[in-house]
């Protein structure tokens, strides 16, 4: 459906979404994605209890960095939330402005947080090489 369909045909995809298979699951984001759905539909699937549908979910999101509220990626950012919920989280954290993207790595490496703080590290010294000294802006006032 995502490979030949139309947008009319979104309303047959919605029910795929939650399909008790994970790859099922996965594919009907894509298909979303591709006939121009809602990315609201998929938003809440960030979540997802399977590591493949939340890649799918990312994914789709890549060119809606602020389609995801940021308080509510802190929360599934939390320590008692799965890996792979963690990771998913942290990547749309990291990609929505250059201060969210500070923070969260900051915040990775002071909680030496092991399964990210690596990510965290290497995402922070990228930055500092190559985009810290282009960022003119200060941070927002939600974000101090």
């Amino acid at each position: 459906m995502g490979e030949c369909g139309a947008h009319g045909d979104l309303d047959v995809l919605l029910p795929f979404l939650r399909h008790e298979s994970p790859r099922v699951r996965a594919e009907a984001v894509r298909a979303v994605r591709r006939l121009g759905g809602s990315l609201t539909q998929i938003v809440g699937m960030l979540a997802d209890p399977a590591p493949v549908v939340v890649r799918a979910v990312n994914a789709a999101l890549r060119t809606e960095p602020s389609a995801v509220p940021v308080a509510q990626l802190w929360e599934l950012l939390a320590a008692d939330s799965p890996a792979h919920v963690r990771l998913g989280a942290y990547e749309r954290l990291r990609t929505s402005d250059t201060w969210t993207r500070v923070h969260v790595d900051l915040h990775l490496l002071a909680a030496h947080d092991v399964e990210l703080g690596h990510r965290a590290h290497a995402d922070l010294t990228a930055w500092l090489q190559g985009g810290a000294a282009t960022t003119y802006r200060k941070p927002s006032p939600e974000a101090l």
